[in-house]
């Protein structure tokens, strides 16, 4: 079992990390889609994409709380 302060450090690494991705991709596409890219727009785009994943991860948390207990 890992420890709590290594749960916390993966549980804030792990979205710094998504967003590096993910506004990566998003610039890169459409660098390759328009001919031109801006980072502002990639990581407005990467930090609203990943707080969204992070809500809907948590809704899916809650809602196995609740109702997966009869899965085995």
């Amino acid at each position: 079992m890992e420890s709590n302060k290594r749960s916390l450090y993966k549980a804030i690494t792990w979205p710094a990390v998504h967003i590096l991705f993910v506004g990566t991709l998003v610039y890169f596409f459409e660098m390759a889609i328009t001919g031109e890219a801006h980072w502002e727009y990639a990581g407005t785009f990467a930090i609203i994409y990943t707080m969204c994943e992070m809500l809907g991860f948590f809704l899916h948390e809650r809602a196995w709380n609740k109702f997966g207990k009869k899965v085995k």
